[in-house]
């Protein structure tokens, strides 16, 4: 966050071609990557269990 607005920071830079995130985007990303990560330890630990029998 330093207070430059999304379309300046692009464009000072040259950036145009580039993708910025708004914080809410990044924390919705965040949020499903971590839904996912726990939906995949659950599949292997029940996995494991029916192993063990």
């Amino acid at each position: 966050p330093t207070g430059i607005l999304l379309d300046e920071r692009s464009t000072s830079k040259g950036l145009d071609d580039m993708i910025f995130f708004t914080q809410d985007q990044v924390d919705k990303m965040q949020r499903l990557a971590i839904t996912d990560a726990n939906d995949r330890l659950l599949e292997i630990f029940n996995a494991l269990q029916a192993a063990a029998g």
